[in-house]
């Protein structure tokens, strides 16, 4: 991903540089032309943009996630204080346990 957002600030930087020598130079384009030649350009790269798939997530990414939402249904149980099973109630307990340990 960080390559692809690095080409799109090189082509900022480079389109503006090159135009005026486009435009400019004799028997080659003026400046109708110049425009529709920078069109194309920007249409191709559009083309191969949308011909990008996303790449699958890997096992490591997958966990993450998981961890993330049992995080945040712990969040949820901690804040609301309902439990729907035994479990849940001994994870608000060690949650209870935590946050005063670490309390000053």
């Amino acid at each position: 991903m960080g390559i692809a957002i690095c080409g799109s600030g090189l082509g900022t930087m480079i389109f503006p540089a090159v135009m005026p020598y486009i435009i400019n130079a004799p028997l080659w384009f003026d400046y109708e032309e110049a425009l529709l030649l920078e069109a194309a350009i920007i249409f191709t790269c559009l083309i191969f943009g949308t011909l990008m798939i996303p790449l699958p997530q890997e096992p490591s990414e997958i966990r993450r996630v998981e961890r993330k939402a049992q995080a945040a249904a712990k969040q949820q149980i901690f804040k609301t204080g309902n439990a729907t099973n035994q479990n849940d109630k001994q994870q608000k307990q060690l949650l209870l346990t935590n946050q005063k340990r670490f309390e000053i």
